[in-house]
Protein backbone atom coordinates (compact mmCIF):
# COMPACT_ATOMS: atom_id res chain seq x y z
CA UNK A 1 0.00 0.00 0.00
CA UNK A 2 1.56 3.19 -1.12
CA UNK A 3 0.63 6.80 -0.58
CA UNK A 4 -1.29 8.16 -3.54
CA UNK A 5 -0.01 11.22 -5.35
CA UNK A 6 -2.97 13.27 -4.10
CA UNK A 7 -2.28 12.38 -0.47
CA UNK A 8 1.42 13.08 -0.87
CA UNK A 9 0.71 16.53 -2.35
CA UNK A 10 -1.81 17.29 0.42
CA UNK A 11 0.71 16.29 3.10
CA UNK A 12 3.41 18.47 1.53
CA UNK A 13 0.97 21.38 1.40
CA UNK A 14 0.17 20.99 5.10
CA UNK A 15 3.86 20.84 6.00
CA UNK A 16 4.60 23.98 3.98
CA UNK A 17 1.72 25.86 5.65
CA UNK A 18 2.91 24.86 9.12
CA UNK A 19 6.39 26.14 8.32
CA UNK A 20 4.94 29.52 7.28
CA UNK A 21 3.01 30.04 10.52
CA UNK A 22 4.28 32.97 12.52
CA UNK A 23 3.54 33.73 16.14
CA UNK A 24 1.44 36.86 16.65
CA UNK A 25 2.81 39.65 18.83
CA UNK A 26 1.19 39.99 22.24
CA UNK A 27 -1.65 42.48 22.41
CA UNK A 28 -1.84 45.02 25.20
CA UNK A 29 -4.92 46.45 26.87
CA UNK A 30 -5.47 49.86 25.31
CA UNK A 31 -7.60 51.79 27.84
CA UNK A 32 -4.84 54.42 27.95
CA UNK A 33 -5.38 55.27 24.28
CA UNK A 34 -8.03 57.36 22.58
CA UNK A 35 -8.64 57.75 18.91
CA UNK A 36 -10.75 57.80 15.81
CA UNK A 37 -10.96 56.01 12.50
CA UNK A 38 -11.41 57.41 9.00
CA UNK A 39 -11.89 55.94 5.54
CA UNK A 40 -8.50 55.55 3.83
CA UNK A 41 -9.10 58.28 1.25
CA UNK A 42 -11.40 60.67 3.18
CA UNK A 43 -9.74 61.86 6.37
CA UNK A 44 -12.53 64.35 7.08
CA UNK A 45 -15.15 61.64 7.69
CA UNK A 46 -14.18 60.43 11.16
CA UNK A 47 -15.70 58.22 13.84
CA UNK A 48 -14.58 58.11 17.47
CA UNK A 49 -13.57 54.63 18.62
CA UNK A 50 -12.86 52.86 21.89
CA UNK A 51 -9.62 50.90 21.70
CA UNK A 52 -9.69 47.46 23.29
CA UNK A 53 -6.20 46.16 22.52
CA UNK A 54 -3.19 47.27 20.53
CA UNK A 55 0.19 46.12 19.29
CA UNK A 56 2.58 47.19 16.55
CA UNK A 57 0.75 45.03 14.00
CA UNK A 58 -2.86 46.02 14.63
CA UNK A 59 -5.63 46.99 17.00
CA UNK A 60 -8.98 45.82 18.25
CA UNK A 61 -11.59 48.52 18.74
CA UNK A 62 -15.30 49.11 19.03
CA UNK A 63 -17.47 51.39 16.95
CA UNK A 64 -21.11 52.34 17.64
CA UNK A 65 -22.48 51.56 14.15
CA UNK A 66 -21.51 49.00 11.47
CA UNK A 67 -19.67 51.53 9.32
CA UNK A 68 -16.86 49.27 8.03
CA UNK A 69 -16.81 45.78 6.58
CA UNK A 70 -14.11 43.14 6.38
CA UNK A 71 -11.60 44.16 3.71
CA UNK A 72 -12.19 47.94 3.95
CA UNK A 73 -9.14 50.21 3.97
CA UNK A 74 -9.09 52.74 6.82
CA UNK A 75 -6.74 55.00 8.74
CA UNK A 76 -6.40 54.88 12.52
CA UNK A 77 -5.51 57.96 14.55
CA UNK A 78 -4.43 57.26 18.15
CA UNK A 79 -3.07 59.32 21.03
CA UNK A 80 -1.94 58.24 24.50
CA UNK A 81 -4.37 59.78 26.99
CA UNK A 82 -1.75 60.76 29.58
CA UNK A 83 1.01 61.40 27.07
CA UNK A 84 -0.63 63.21 24.11
CA UNK A 85 2.67 63.78 22.34
CA UNK A 86 2.86 60.00 21.86
CA UNK A 87 0.60 59.38 18.88
CA UNK A 88 -0.07 57.47 15.71
CA UNK A 89 -1.46 59.66 12.94
CA UNK A 90 -3.36 58.20 9.97
CA UNK A 91 -1.91 54.67 10.14
CA UNK A 92 -3.15 52.79 7.05
CA UNK A 93 -4.97 49.61 8.07
CA UNK A 94 -7.26 46.91 6.74
CA UNK A 95 -10.40 45.71 8.53
CA UNK A 96 -9.82 41.99 9.18
CA UNK A 97 -13.16 41.28 10.88
CA UNK A 98 -16.30 42.88 12.30
CA UNK A 99 -18.48 41.22 14.91
CA UNK A 100 -21.33 42.30 17.15
CA UNK A 101 -19.92 42.73 20.64
CA UNK A 102 -21.78 43.98 23.76
CA UNK A 103 -24.25 46.06 21.76
CA UNK A 104 -21.50 47.63 19.65
CA UNK A 105 -19.38 46.42 16.77
CA UNK A 106 -15.87 45.20 17.35
CA UNK A 107 -13.48 45.43 14.44
CA UNK A 108 -9.96 44.13 14.13
CA UNK A 109 -7.43 46.16 12.19
CA UNK A 110 -4.22 44.95 10.60
CA UNK A 111 -1.82 47.83 10.11
CA UNK A 112 -0.44 48.32 6.59
CA UNK A 113 2.39 50.86 6.99
CA UNK A 114 3.91 49.66 3.72
CA UNK A 115 0.94 51.15 1.85
CA UNK A 116 2.07 54.63 2.87
CA UNK A 117 4.04 56.35 0.16
CA UNK A 118 6.66 58.11 2.28
CA UNK A 119 6.13 57.38 5.97
CA UNK A 120 6.45 53.60 6.46
CA UNK A 121 9.35 53.89 8.93
CA UNK A 122 7.56 56.65 10.87
CA UNK A 123 4.41 54.54 11.19
CA UNK A 124 6.36 51.49 12.37
CA UNK A 125 8.27 53.56 14.92
CA UNK A 126 5.11 55.23 16.25
CA UNK A 127 3.22 51.93 16.56
CA UNK A 128 6.18 50.30 18.32
CA UNK A 129 6.50 53.21 20.75
CA UNK A 130 2.79 53.02 21.62
CA UNK A 131 3.14 49.26 22.12
CA UNK A 132 6.12 49.81 24.46
CA UNK A 133 4.17 52.47 26.36
CA UNK A 134 1.18 50.12 26.82
CA UNK A 135 3.45 47.26 27.92
CA UNK A 136 5.05 49.56 30.47
CA UNK A 137 1.80 50.87 31.99
CA UNK A 138 0.23 47.37 31.93
CA UNK A 139 3.39 46.09 33.68
CA UNK A 140 4.08 43.53 30.97
CA UNK A 141 7.44 42.57 29.54
CA UNK A 142 8.18 44.45 26.36
CA UNK A 143 9.44 42.99 23.12
CA UNK A 144 12.25 45.00 21.56
CA UNK A 145 11.09 45.88 18.08
CA UNK A 146 13.81 48.40 17.51
CA UNK A 147 17.00 48.21 19.52
CA UNK A 148 16.68 50.66 22.42
CA UNK A 149 13.45 52.14 21.09
CA UNK A 150 13.05 55.57 22.64
CA UNK A 151 9.67 57.22 22.93
CA UNK A 152 11.24 60.57 22.09
CA UNK A 153 12.23 59.13 18.68
CA UNK A 154 8.62 58.19 18.05
CA UNK A 155 7.44 61.62 19.17
CA UNK A 156 9.89 63.20 16.73
CA UNK A 157 8.58 60.87 14.02
CA UNK A 158 5.06 62.14 14.72
CA UNK A 159 6.03 65.65 13.78
CA UNK A 160 5.67 66.50 10.08
CA UNK A 161 8.98 66.77 8.26
CA UNK A 162 8.24 68.99 5.30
Amino acid sequence: MGVSLFNYAAINDIIERLQEVTVASPRYEAKALQGFITPRWNLRKRMEVRLIDFNRDGAGLTIPVPAWEQGDDVCLHVRATNKPELKLTAMPANVRYRITWNGEYRIGLQFKPQSSLLREDHFRLQASALESYLAEINECPTIAVYDNLAQDQAIAASEPSY
